[in-house]
């Protein structure tokens, strides 16, 4: 159960652990639960990967229209006993119906389309923690009603999914009944396994870290040259990605007339990012910075591989493990990052980056940069030795992939 994958863009991280899916498994069905009738498939899949095409409409107007022709009088009352703050309560019912309003879509689907054998045995895997996880576990009991083996339903948790801080309601809804449904479920680093089981304690043993992977091109240490500073940040263009603050810590180089070179990857909603690219051309000297867009993921670590790059940058509000980060570890980058969500698992103040608050001030990010960017020729080798071991020995997507995927098929997960 996916979002989006593999159609439009996002979870690239998919684009690795899908193969290793499909290696482990007779035959794998995607059920992307988001996508709408104008999106395009952008990702291929394997011969034994089949995928349902589920169109469903989740722009504004389609999720008022989800709450208006599914209205329920029997999930209303039980969420007016629930004890928490009507607005918590709004939040409780418009995720419940746009559930049950996108699986009642992909049951008609999957009814017409999917044809298992009776003696099939299911594993239902679910990669967010949240609209997917809904649907999956409706999935369950479908099948288990028409007498197929589930042999389990297993989650992901990333991001936006678990931190119930980076909510605007500090709230996340349905925990407990996600996870008393779930066999497993997976936060990608131990920040989303402490929030889970601090949320619903009563069933921590069913949450456990399982990282996410990524692949290197080299497989082996790259040398990079910190001679100037040369960033480059790989996300999402919107505002908890906190681009603004890179181009105004940028601008404060060209104010006292230091060197610089920055790319970014990666793109958002049209009008954000036309603000953002306006932002950047007020602020900065044209040649100096570029706008690469939406990069394909194979892609990016070809841009890492340019040896004058000399550092990776992202201060992001909130995060999951962040995949851009991995990659930039796989490529022997250091990292200067926020520290928020899952990254303190990976980056090691000191080690093979520089954590920073992800508040801190234009002054004080320049200050970090001009400091890894003086370091001794042997100091910065060494933090880049340390950030390609961190992916060797913790984030090869090989290694990851292979033990998750074997794991869920033996049962010991």
């Amino acid at each position: 159960m996916t979002n989006y994958f593999p159609f439009w863009k996002g979870e690239e991280y998919l684009e690795s652990e899908i193969n290793y899916l499909s290696e482990t498994f007779e035959k794998v069905i995607i059920i992307p639960v988001m996508i709408n009738k104008n999106m395009k498939q952008t990702r291929a899949v394997s011969s034994n990967v089949s995928i349902l095409n589920v169109s469903t409409d989740h722009s504004l107007k389609g999720k008022i229209q989800m709450l208006i022709y599914n209205w329920n009088g029997s999930i209303k009352n039980e969420i007016k006993k629930m004890p928490i703050s009507f607005s918590k309560k709004l939040f409780e019912y418009y995720f419940q119906i746009r559930s049950l309003a996108t699986w009642k879509i992909v049951k008609d689907e999957f009814e017409k389309e999917i044809n298992l054998p009776i003696n099939t045995s299911i594993y239902i895997y679910s990669y967010w923690f949240y609209l997917t996880s809904m649907v999956g576990i409706e999935l369950k009991k479908h099948l288990v009603d028409k007498d197929y083996e589930v042999k389990k339903i297993i989650s992901r948790a990333h991001g936006y999914d678990v931190n119930e801080n980076a909510n605007f309601l500090n709230y996340l809804p349905s925990r407990e009944y996600l996870l008393s449904n779930m066999d497993f479920v997976y936060p990608v680093s131990t920040f989303g396994e402490n929030m889970l089981k601090m949320r619903v304690p009563n069933l921590k043993e069913k949450v456990a870290v399982r990282k996410l992977g990524v692949k290197s091109i080299s497989n082996k240490f790259f040398q990079h040259e910190n001679k100037k500073i040369y960033l480059v940040s790989c996300s999402t263009i919107r505002p908890l990605k906190n681009i603004e603050k890179i181009i105004d810590t940028l601008s404060l180089c060209e104010k006292r007339g230091i060197d610089y070179k920055w790319i970014h990857l990666g793109s958002g909603k049209m009008s954000y990012e036309k603000k953002i690219h306006k932002y950047a051309k007020k602020k900065l000297t044209e040649g100096k910075y570029e706008f690469y867009g939406y990069v394909k993921n194979k892609d990016v670590m070809n841009v890492y591989k340019d040896k004058e790059v000399s550092l990776f940058i992202n201060v992001s509000e909130s995060e999951g493990t962040p995949v851009s980060v991995m990659e930039a570890f796989s490529m022997s980058l250091p990292v200067i990052a926020s520290d928020v969500g899952g990254t303190s698992d990976i980056v090691k103040d000191g080690y093979n980056g520089i954590l920073v608050d992800f508040q801190i001030t234009p002054q004080d990010l320049l200050e970090k940069i001009i400091d890894l960017n003086n370091f001794s020729k042997e100091k910065y080798n060494e933090m880049s030795r340390n950030a390609f071991l961190t992916w060797q020995t913790m984030l090869s997507e090989e290694k990851n992939y292979q033990k998750f995927c074997q794991e869920l098929l033996e049962g010991d997960i």
